[in-house]
């Protein structure tokens, strides 16, 4: 949400809240006995006129009144009885503080400034005068007028020692600003203050507890966040942002069913009761669409985002409707709806023509035209252009990267996935076996959410390149086309990247609107300089959630290297392998720092490839430090790496038809992931593969794991912060050890059907991973 939208929010917030406590007539009533309140004197006589009211009793009187029609949203009809009130008593500050208001909720800011000024004018002691103003000065992008009536607001509240409920607000107003400069370390000890001085049961209370939570999450805290988010739905069951944050809150945890549920409340309550009084109901039900749209359509809930989607995105404007028909579009276009997909990208693309979205338009086109050819007569990446991919998998906009020379695909006549046609037999089978052996990818860590769709995708990938690497281990010799080939196009026996590719394509397949592609396809330019995956461990004050429990390591990593790779004096040295923050790191070295994590070869004994690199900066647009982990294709890496991988290809293939122990199994298996985590070639989607391939490869030799992955563990990551293949196994070797390997109960290639053949083409595949899904 810009700021300016958020700020007017929070405008009608402070109204209705100082409603509540006495505070939105006048702050400071007048008391008819003594003089008037304004400066300027009133000449009528009230006493004469039929109306007995003194002119105090009549202004607060009138405002209550503009106040309910303020709270039920007739601005207009509000702002023409101030104006009057005006006319008659321009000395008294109460009525301009209540118009400006009513302004700026219908965004006519220049007459709320006016109003706002003219109020401080009358009574420069009334707090809320300056915290109004300040909001509507941010919302008009004048940041330093806005900061300055802020302070000029807390000085005055402090001055008159004003109610503990004024101090609140203005704090809730500080840290509402903080968090919209993405302050968020400063946003949340302001909002600490605000819920030290306010009333444990208190209205205040609640949206001050949301405020943090909503804080907390940003920061990645969720733990903090989801204690907050209970006492607040334990105060107000219905209150709508909170339990839209506790929707993101269960995301975060991997519990779609309860996510969900709250989302949907949210959605249930804002369409069966009226506007609620304390909060921009409307911004929060749109938020919510979004949030159910990418939350379903990530958890490979298909036929749901298409349901709640298509029901909502007509609600919704500008960005926010670009990101519905992404997501429509998108759900549609995994199940193999592509009619109906070009329509919700079309959605997007009226409202932006050059938005990224005319890439999936386009991958739409192409899936279908190529849905019913086998897929053993082509290779993926090989049907787009470099530049296409590239601009694609950085999410570019067409006009600042599509070549204008760019054909658009035309229109296919093949006909969409039909969802309620039934599997093959052999089919069948193969999806029960996939199922499972498809969720031992899963991670069990916060941040990762469980996808139903790549959970087959996955137990059929490893089951295709299983039995192809079974049947070479058992010494036939297989040959390739190279049709289907990632790099060696021509006729040649099947090596390394062949294995990859079966992995590779189905990932493609499952999920449109990744972009998955080997990166030495890119454009040479690219390939050059480097493409590669970056992932932060810290973004300004931000944990990310999924990779932040492997901080330590990388931390105790960089503060190892640093000494190693960068010339510094000895009093650097002890600060950096002491120091215990970013901070005291940066101090010592005086500058952003960068190294890279060793990589020891096990083709040529002792030589030190480049693994990942660890960089430290400071970063002016975070307003903090970054921390995070890259890795660079360049050419020689990838030549270095290649050897790697062939060898370890070749180690497995080698060791012929007899029974290999548990043992060695383990440690081929490991072996061949250990170099492909270290080189990350893929655009997106390499750390899952590289877990696949551990499984795949241990299936090809008889044995499985049936246990899960332990909670926290994170094998692409236990590899990356590993220096030698060795150290990855013993980083896993407390779960992953050859005696809980077991021996497959069946036979890969007489027992259970070839994948290859009964899942021939991509309409095959879309069966596949679509199993079970309805569409109403």
């Amino acid at each position: 949400m810009c700021v300016r939208r958020y700020l007017i929010v929070f405008v009608l917030l402070t109204i209705l809240l100082q409603s509540l406590f006495n505070l939105s007539h006048c702050g400071e009533v007048c008391d008819p006995d003594k003089e008037l309140c304004g400066e300027e004197e009133e000449t009528d006589s009230w006493w004469e006129s039929p109306d007995r009211r003194s002119p105090a009793e009549m202004i607060e009187q009138e405002i209550s009144k503009c106040t309910l029609l303020i709270n039920m949203g007739r601005h207009l009809e509000a702002i023409g009885l101030l104006t009057s009130l005006i006319q008659v008593h321009p000395g008294f500050f109460q009525p301009y503080v209540a118009r400006g208001s009513a302004y700026a909720l219908e965004k006519y800011f220049d007459e709320a400034l006016a109003d706002m000024t003219r109020a401080i004018e009358l009574n420069p002691t009334y707090v809320d005068s300056w915290i109004r103003r300040g909001q509507i000065r941010a919302a008009m992008g004048n940041t330093e007028g806005s900061i300055a009536d802020l302070k000029q607001a807390r000085i005055i509240s402090e001055v008159e020692k004003s109610t503990g409920n004024t101090e609140t607000m203005l704090s809730l107003e500080y840290g509402q600003y903080e968090y919209s400069k993405k302050n968020f370390s400063g946003a949340v000890s302001i909002f600490k203050n605000a819920l030290a001085n306010s009333k444990e049961d208190s209205t205040l209370n609640k949206m001050v507890r949301y405020h943090l939570a909503k804080t907390y999450l940003e920061l990645g805290e969720i733990y903090k966040a989801k204690s907050l988010l209970d006492i607040v739905l334990k105060l107000d069951p219905n209150f709508l942002p909170a339990l839209s944050e506790m929707g993101q809150v269960m995301k975060e945890f991997n519990r779609f069913k309860e996510a969900d549920r709250y989302f949907i409340s949210v959605i249930d309550l804002a369409s069966e009761r009226p506007e609620d009084t304390l909060i921009n109901q409307k911004q929060v039900l749109l938020m919510t669409h979004l949030r159910i749209a990418r939350f379903r359509h990530w958890a490979g809930e298909l036929a749901l985002t298409v349901e709640s989607t298509k029901a909502a995105i007509d609600d919704h404007t500008g960005p926010a409707l670009i990101e519905m028909s992404y997501y429509l579009g998108g759900a549609y276009h995994g199940l193999g709806e592509f009619h109906q997909a070009l329509s919700g990208y079309e959605r997007g693309l009226s409202e932006s023509p050059t938005h990224f979205i005319y890439y999936l338009n386009e991958v739409c086109k192409q899936h279908q035209i190529y849905f019913d050819t086998p897929l053993t007569d082509y290779y993926w990446d090989a049907l787009f252009s470099p530049q296409f991919k590239e601009c694609y998998g950085m999410r570019r906009d067409t006009d600042e990267c599509l070549p204008k020379s760019y054909v658009p695909l035309p229109l296919s006549t093949v006909a969409s996935l039909n969802l309620k046609n039934t599997l093959t037999p052999n089919q069948t089978e193969l999806l029960t076996l996939a199922k499972r052996l498809g969720t031992k990818i899963l991670y069990n860590t916060p941040g990762f959410v469980t996808n139903r769709k790549q959970i087959i995708s996955s137990g059929l990938a490893m089951l295709q390149s299983a039995q192809v690497m079974h049947r070479i281990i058992k010494g036939e010799s297989i040959r390739v086309t190279g049709k289907s080939s990632s790099h060696n196009r021509v006729p040649h026996s099947f090596g390394w990247r062949d294995f990859f590719d079966i992995l590779v394509r189905w990932r493609q397949a499952v999920e449109p609107l990744d972009p998955v592609w080997w990166i030495d396809g890119l454009t040479p330019e690219s390939f050059k300089k480097g493409y590669g995956t970056t992932t932060p461990l810290i973004i300004g004050d931000k944990k990310n959630i999924r990779y932040f429990p492997y901080f330590n390591s990388v931390f105790n990593l960089l503060k190892y290297l640093v000494p190693l790779q960068v010339k510094l004096d000895d009093e650097q040295v002890y600060r950096i392998i002491t120091s215990k923050t970013l901070h005291e790191v940066h101090v010592a070295m005086g500058s952003d720092v960068s190294v890279l994590s060793p990589c020891f070869s096990s083709v040529s004994p002792g030589a030190v490839m480049d693994g990942s690199r660890i960089s430290l900066y400071y970063s002016k647009e975070e307003s903090g430090y970054m921390f995070e982990v890259s890795t660079s294709a360049v050419p020689p890496r990838w030549k270095l790496f290649n050897l790697e991988l062939q060898s370890a290809f070749q180690n497995i293939t080698y060791e012929g038809p007899g029974v290999v122990t548990r043992g060695d199994a383990l440690s081929l298996s490991l072996t061949f992931a250990y170099y492909w985590f270290q080189f990350m070639p893929l655009s997106r989607g390499s750390a899952a593969i590289g877990v696949q391939t551990i499984n795949s490869i241990l299936l090809a030799f008889g044995y499985e794991y049936r246990a899960a992955i332990p909670k926290g563990i994170q094998i692409d990551w236990e590899a990356m912060v590993s220096s030698r293949p060795e150290d990855f196994m013993h980083s896993l070797s407390s779960w992953l050890k050859p005696e809980y390997l077991e021996e497959l109960g069946y036979d890969l290639m007489t027992d259970i059907p070839n994948v290859e053949d009964s899942i021939a083409s991509l309409r095959d595949m879309f069966s596949m991973v679509n199993s079970g899904m309805v569409l109403n």
